[in-house]
């Protein structure tokens, strides 16, 4: 009977425990959300500032953060709230406000809402409007929110912030120029001309580069070998250009040794080594590299003239890569590593920069603190009662 007792003691001051703890927090089931809206530079936008499962509230001070960059605090308008005291700060980027009532209001929908102008160079993209209770890094530990009825109870209230998405136009985010149109081509000896307009409707275009007219320089074909312009002998070096399709041009100039040929230097009459690849020659001695082909006027492949030494020291560098011969890139897989990203965040939730949950608040930290004292006194209550229950009997 008396362990019956004791059990019943127990379980009693337990869930008399568990049932004290929500009530601390039944507030946090109060929400408050700011509307998500877009416009472009100069229009003026209006952000609704929403409550709901409102438990009671006699008196609020909260202070609503804007990027000041971007935005600019033009005016509010009543919801349910009226009479309050407004001051906004521009150089800081929020707007506080102050309300005292003389009983708890316990409406909800539209407590106000709030007129932004965006400012002609804002940033485009999505801006967040939020409350800005835990935004210490921006605002200072000073500046928060507090929410109360009328039992002097502190009300914490989630918290959803909101957005302004500001459009592109050629002032914050420069012209979007449409396709080239070329009304000159290029030659080998005379330069082109080519031009393109800006896209954007001229409303939010300004005038300043909407046209643009480049010169196109002149660009040469270059064929992608080597011909072999001067022979290389025993007693001379040869030398070999890439030549212009269309003119006498030639560029990326190679100086190779005789040595490098890999043989002696065949001649017309000798058809045998006309390609260079003749396997009867003794004096050949770079058997792993390509032949260079020593014919006047042969066009040699840039695999023949990599083991070159002036070419590996002088042209090489400055090579484009597109001469080169490479196996295709593997992209059976590269839609599996994509990742999906949109831009368009409207109705959802945005936190905040440096917002952080209710229990790591002060307000938080203060409120766990006394729950766990009054909890601990509760069950050394419940051991009092059972001791001297013991001594009773």
């Amino acid at each position: 009977m008396n362990t019956a007792k004791r059990i019943l003691t127990f379980i009693f001051c337990l869930v008399f425990c568990l049932g004290f703890c929500p009530t601390v927090f039944a507030a946090d089931n109060a929400a408050i959300s700011l509307s998500n809206v877009s416009a472009m530079p100069e229009e003026t936008v209006t952000i609704d500032v929403e409550i709901k499962n409102n438990p009671g509230i006699m008196g609020m001070a909260f202070s609503i953060a804007y990027d000041n960059d971007a935005f600019e605090y033009v005016k509010y308008e009543n919801g349910w709230l009226s009479g309050m005291t407004v001051k906004d700060h521009p150089d800081k980027g929020h707007v506080i406000f102050v309300y005292v009532a003389t009983k708890d209001k316990t409406d909800n929908g539209k407590m106000l809402s709030v007129d932004f102008k965006i400012k002609q160079k804002a940033t485009p993209g999505h801006h967040t409007i939020t409350l800005a209770n835990n935004n210490f890094e921006k605002h200072g530990t000073k500046l928060h929110n507090s929410f109360s009825n009328s039992k002097q109870e502190f009300i914490v209230p989630n918290i959803k912030s909101g957005s302004i998405k500001v459009g592109e136009t050629c002032i914050n985010a420069g012209h979007k120029y449409g396709e080239w149109n070329i009304t000159k081509e290029a030659t080998c000896t005379e330069t082109g001309l080519k031009n393109h307009t800006c896209v954007r409707d001229e409303s939010i275009c300004i005038e300043e580069g909407r046209y643009e007219e480049v010169e196109i320089p002149i660009t040469h074909d270059f064929e992608k070998e080597w011909t072999v312009d001067e022979v290389a002998t025993p007693e001379k070096d040869g030398v070999m250009t890439r030549h212009c399709t269309k003119c006498d041009a030639v560029t990326d100039r190679v100086v190779f040794t005789y040595e490098e040929v890999g043989g002696e230097p065949p001649t017309p009459s000798d058809p045998s080594t006309s390609s260079g690849n003749s396997t009867d020659n003794p004096t050949s001695s770079t058997p792993s590299a390509p032949i260079i082909n020593n014919t006047l006027g042969t066009k040699n492949p840039i695999t023949s003239i990599e083991h070159v030494k002036d070419f590996q020291t002088n042209v090489k560098p400055n090579l484009k890569e597109d001469l080169y011969v490479s196996e295709p890139e593997d992209t059976s897989s590269a839609d599996d590593t994509l990742t999906a990203t949109t831009d368009e965040t409207d109705g959802v939730e945005l936190k905040a920069e440096g917002e952080k949950p209710f229990l790591s608040t002060p307000l938080g930290i203060i409120t766990m603190v006394l729950c766990g004292i009054l909890s601990l006194g509760v069950i050394g209550l419940g051991i009092f009662l059972i001791i001297r229950a013991r001594k009773l009997q």
